[in-house]
């Protein structure tokens, strides 16, 4: 089964957007400081492999990796390695709050635009992600 909706996922740190990420695949996507995370996060605080983020035909949830500073749900710890469901609008505080995760479900999936300004704006919000030290990437998981 396809998914249909996106996943719209902000990076947010001192109340400031850091990346926004469309993830539009089933999958698990792993979030911190490790480059072979999906998401990159370059924050001392954040462990290598903090988090990981599943998304599949059942709905969307998080899994602390056992991470030595934590996340939290409404000030509420993560227990380590168990899926937590999670519903719209989302906050994850990743190392004790220093990395909001907000996370939009059901977002609509739009066609990509061959307009090459959008391109290009794109382009360029990709280098400005990695110059702030976010890096994202795509690995398939088949």
């Amino acid at each position: 089964m396809e998914p249909t909706e996106i996943i719209l996922l902000r990076l947010i740190s001192d109340a400031k957007l850091l990346t926004e990420i469309s993830i539009t695949d089933f999958g698990e996507y792993d979030i911190g400081r490790n480059e072979t995370c999906q998401i990159t996060v370059n924050v001392d605080e954040l462990s290598r492999k903090h988090l990981t983020l599943v998304f599949n035909s059942h709905g969307v949830f998080v899994r602390d990796n056992a991470s030595s500073n934590g996340s939290f749900i409404d000030g509420d710890a993560l227990p380590a390695n168990v899926l937590q469901l999670l519903t719209n609008n989302t906050i994850v505080d990743l190392a004790s709050g220093i990395i909001k995760l907000e996370i939009c479900l059901n977002q609509q999936q739009s066609k990509p635009s061959s307009d090459p300004i959008s391109a290009q704006i794109s382009d360029a919000r990709s280098r400005l992600n990695v110059i702030a030290g976010i890096q994202t990437t795509r690995h398939s998981n088949q």
